[in-house]
């Protein structure tokens, strides 16, 4: 039987008035966190990399990052259109003025 002096002993308070071992810390932790990783991911890019394929050669329409620069898509042209005008594929790009 446990007597009323036991309970009141220094190290049975400190235990009854503690409260949260590492469990209650660890769970804590994790909730915190998820919170966190909810609010970075956002969701899927998707939608926003498709809107930023900006570029398309207008011969064969293949789409282009729109931080690309002009030295890629004559890179596209020489190896897919050598045949065709630059500025044919691309009249976004400014044809030098003669």
């Amino acid at each position: 039987l446990r007597t009323a002096a036991a309970a009141t002993t220094p190290t049975a308070l400190h235990r009854r008035n503690m409260g949260g071992g590492n469990a209650a810390k660890t769970a804590t932790a994790r909730a915190k966190h998820a919170l966190q990783d909810a609010k970075a991911n956002k969701g899927s890019q998707l939608k926003d990399n498709k809107a930023s394929l900006s570029i398309a050669c207008k011969t064969c329409l293949q789409t282009f990052v729109c931080s690309t620069s002009e030295k890629g898509l004559r890179e596209h042209w020489e190896n897919r259109h050598p045949k065709l005008d630059f500025y044919l594929c691309f009249p976004h790009c400014k044809a030098p003025d003669a």
